[in-house]
């Protein structure tokens, strides 16, 4: 899930001439305004690596739960599901794809707000958008706890070091059970500010301690949210019949993409410029006018 958010593009500008009589003026419609589909190799990414179970346990710091089980408040680092909990649990596997016996962290929330996983970014880039991705499994059978098992519910916070508060965050909401053991993934896209070069990525728990509730996460990643901007106009209504996008002028029916750089940022944004209607056409009129005719235009 991706929280709104604005961004100022001072680089597309419009031309103002007109050309045309009786033409309407107009400035078209914004169509979307996302992240690239592929944001792009990550600048940070965490697949717990691979090996023989139980894995290691977490780097001081990394979560606030303790190493070694699965009861409520612990967790375990395992390359499968398999015999961990039968009865209760899904048979699974991690989810990065092509690592031979590859690890995922599993959770049994405790009360409160458990910090499942936190990290300190540095370096960043000012006025940069960055998206945090990271993939959730709710362990939980259908049938386990008699059908009412808790469900996992995961709360994703970036942090400002400086003072404590919350630059962005967004909540998974209750993720359900399944049939079978799913992976679901889980974003947020955030903006550093001016001077901003260091963040704390938080996740922590927002389900109460119960039966069920058990989650394995996996693949958390951090990456540049390249913008990508749609927007679409009818050339008889552009004063000129043409469009200035970045240094590029347009004025012929077509889909054009440009991409401008954002001053003071590591950011660059792609425009998808769509325009239709006809191209201005100019009509040329050779006269004859003798001394003391009269010529009416427009009337």
């Amino acid at each position: 899930m991706f929280l709104r958010d604005e961004i100022t593009i001072p680089l597309i500008g419009m031309r103002l001439v007109l050309l045309c009589v009786g033409c309407l003026v107009g400035w078209g419609r914004l169509l979307a305004q996302e992240c690239l589909p592929d944001p792009g190799p990550a600048i940070f990414f965490e697949d717990f690596g691979s090996g023989p179970n139980p894995g290691s346990i977490l780097p001081n710091g990394t979560t606030s739960y303790v190493y070694g089980s699965i009861n409520t408040g612990h967790y375990v680092v395992r390359n499968t599901t398999v015999d961990l909990n039968p009865g209760l649990f899904h048979d699974g596997l991690d989810h990065t794809e092509g690592d031979e016996d590859g690890y995922m962290v599993i959770f049994n929330p405790a009360d409160g707000a458990g910090i499942f996983y936190q990290r300190t970014f540095s370096g960043l880039c000012p006025n940069t958008h960055y998206i945090f991705s990271y993939w959730v499994a709710n362990l939980s059978l259908p049938g386990a706890c008699i059908g009412v098992a808790e469900k996992p519910n995961l709360l994703l916070s970036v942090i400002d070091l400086t003072d404590g508060s919350v630059v962005d965050s967004t909540s998974t909401g209750q993720i359900w059970y399944s049939s079978f053991m799913t992976w679901r993934e889980f974003s947020l896209r955030f903006r550093t500010g001016p001077e901003q070069t260091i963040l704390h990525v938080q996740l922590t728990n927002k389900a109460p301690s119960g039966c069920g509730g058990d989650l394995a996460i996996d693949d958390l990643s951090l990456r540049l949210c390249q913008v990508w901007r749609e927007q679409s106009f009818d050339l008889c209504e552009l004063p000129g019949g043409q469009l200035i996008v970045g240094d590029d002028t347009y004025t012929e029916p077509g889909t054009y993409l440009n991409t401008l750089p954002v001053l003071n940022s590591c950011n660059d944004t792609l425009v998808t410029t769509t325009l239709t209607g006809a191209a201005r056409v100019l009509p040329l009129l050779q006269l004859a006018i003798c001394e003391g005719d009269t010529l009416e235009i427009g009337g």
